[in-house]
């Protein structure tokens, strides 16, 4: 009786061990490249971190600029007025105009 049981069952308990084991290996895996993707966003958020870091300062830079280019104007050209009055031509202003 013990060996009809034996050769009945332990193929099916050697198949459920393996499908165990299998599962295992999966979900480890699975585990696995999770943790992968995980790192490479984190790596990728602080890549974004830092390149919004450096617009902020360069936005920074930027209105600096533009509050020292207000302050200086047009002022120091002769003939010219601070924020506006008449402007320099450039040779670019002449192209498309008709020669006469």
């Amino acid at each position: 009786m013990r060996r009809k049981f034996v050769a009945s069952v332990q193929y099916t308990t050697a198949q459920l061990d393996y499908d165990s084991a299998t599962h295992i290996a999966a979900m480890q895996g699975a585990i696995a490249a999770a943790t992968k993707i995980a790192h490479k966003a984190l790596e990728d958020a602080a890549r974004a971190q830092e390149a919004a870091a450096r617009a902020r300062n360069a936005a920074t830079e930027a209105l600096q600029w533009a509050d020292r280019a207000k302050g200086v104007g047009l002022a120091g050209r002769p003939g010219q007025e601070a924020g506006g009055g008449r402007r320099e031509r450039c040779p670019s202003d002449r192209i498309g105009q008709a020669v006469g």
